[in-house]
């Protein structure tokens, strides 16, 4: 699967001032959303990203290679 879709949760907690991110993936929404209410029941700042549409990288072959290194 060249092109694998995934959900992201992003989770933020503040403890004294502290805040603290963290990221997961899921192969399923349904995991994601599950985790994702879990948070913010917990009273914590979440964010759901479902399965994100893939970037795509173009070339420039116009653009010359530098020799200078």
């Amino acid at each position: 699967m060249p092109f694998p879709t995934y959900s992201f949760v992003v989770i933020e907690t503040t403890v004294d001032g502290v805040t603290t991110t963290e990221s997961h993936s899921y192969k399923t929404t349904e995991a994601a959303g599950s985790v994702y209410k879990d948070a913010i029941d917990d009273g914590k700042r979440a964010f759901l990203y479902e399965q994100l549409a893939h970037s795509k990288f173009n070339r420039n072959d116009d653009q010359p290679i530098s020799t200078d290194i």
